[in-house]
């Protein structure tokens, strides 16, 4: 029988200061060689993934809060806030005294405040 495995990054199969074991490694290796899929799955935007843990063998990839889901190299969700979105959501944020932080997938961007974004 086929098994589904996810594994979270940060603090599970991810050290920020030592990366990631050997063993991990190996364990999401043999689950995919012998058939069954390996998630990794994580709050993260895909582009803050470490490349350590991109270049292992998931078959599968859940990111940035469930917003980006990948099987198989196939992408089969991706959803972005619109730039409305992000401006009704900096705007809740700011009122609530916080400071907007939100990042972008793919381009390695990260927008305090939202200024890059012109939603300021």
């Amino acid at each position: 029988m086929k098994k589904i495995v996810f594994f979270d990054a940060d603090g599970t199969i991810l050290d920020i200061k030592k990366g990631v074991p050997e063993s991990a490694k190996e364990v999401v290796r043999k689950l995919a060689c012998n058939g069954n899929d390996a998630f990794l799955c994580t709050g993260r935007a895909f582009s803050f993934v470490p490349d350590e843990v991109k270049r292992m063998a998931f078959t599968g990839v859940i990111a940035n809060c469930g917003a980006y889901i990948e099987y198989r190299g196939k992408v089969l969700l991706d959803k972005e806030m619109t730039t409305e979105e992000a401006g009704f959501s900096a705007a809740i944020l700011r009122e609530n005294g916080l400071i907007p932080v939100m990042e972008d997938m793919f381009h390695d961007g990260i927008y305090l405040g939202l200024e890059r974004l012109g939603l300021i």
